[in-house]
C-alpha cells in the first residue's frame, strides 16, 4: 500500500511539479480500497458520486493532521466490521468513527511522548534504598534485595526519589521511634 500520508518537504532533486491527476486518482482509489477492505464491504450503497462513503475528505483530513491510516484509521474500522454487517456504514463522518479514530490517535501520541524508564543500576539503588532506611532492616532478610517491586515502581512513573521518601518515613527511625523494622 502507498503512503497516504501528507506530502512532505520535496526531496533533493524531485520536481516541484504539481501531481498529475492520474497520480491524484490513484491515490484516492487506494485510500478507498483500503477503507473498503476495513469495513469488508459493509458500506451503504447507491450514494450519489460524492457523497456519504466516496467523500473521503474527513479521511483525508484525519490523516493530514497526523492520524495513521494503518495504526489509527483502520484498526477503528476493521473493529467494527461486525457491527457494519449489521448496519452498514454511510459516511466517513459517523460519530464513532471519528471519535474512535481520535482516540487511537491521541493514544499513540501519548505513548510515543512517555519517558523511557531510566536504567538503573541494581547495587546502587540497593545502596540508596538501604541508606533511606537509616540502617533499619533485618540484614538476614532475603527479600530485602528483590528489587523486582522497585523496577515496577519505577516503570508505573514513581520517581526515585518518591520511594525513598516513603521508605525513609515507614522505617527510619531517625524519623519516627515508631518505624517498623524493613524485612522485604
Amino acid at each position: 500500500m502507498t503512503d497516504t500520508t501528507a506530502p512532505g518537504p520535496p526531496d533533493a532533486g524531485e520536481s516541484d511539479a504539481p501531481r498529475s491527476a492520474r497520480e491524484l486518482v490513484l491515490d484516492h482509489l487506494e485510500l478507498f480500497t483500503a477503507l473498503l477492505k476495513a469495513t469488508a464491504g459493509h458500506i451503504a450503497r447507491n450514494q450519489p458520486r460524492g457523497t456519504g462513503i466516496t467523500d473521503l475528505t474527513m479521511v483525508k483530513s484525519m490523516i493530514a493532521n497526523g492520524a495513521d491510516l494503518d495504526l489509527d484509521i483502520l484498526p477503528v474500522l476493521c473493529r467494527h466490521a461486525d457491527e457494519l454487517a449489521q448496519r452498514p456504514l454511510e459516511s466517513w463522518t459517523t460519530s464513532w468513527f471519528v471519535t474512535g479514530v481520535a482516540k487511537s490517535h491521541r493514544q499513540r501520541i501519548t505513548a510515543a511522548q512517555k519517558p523511557a524508564v531510566p536504567a538503573i543500576d541494581d547495587a546502587e539503588s540497593l545502596t540508596k534504598l538501604l541508606d533511606a532506611t537509616g540502617e533499619n532492616y533485618l540484614s538476614g532478610a532475603r527479600g530485602i534485595f528483590d528489587l523486582a517491586p522497585i523496577h515496577a515502581m519505577l516503570a508505573a512513573g514513581v520517581t526515585v526519589d518518591d520511594i525513598l521518601s516513603t521508605l525513609r518515613s515507614k522505617v527510619d527511625r531517625r524519623v519516627t521511634k515508631y518505624a517498623a523494622t524493613l524485612n522485604s
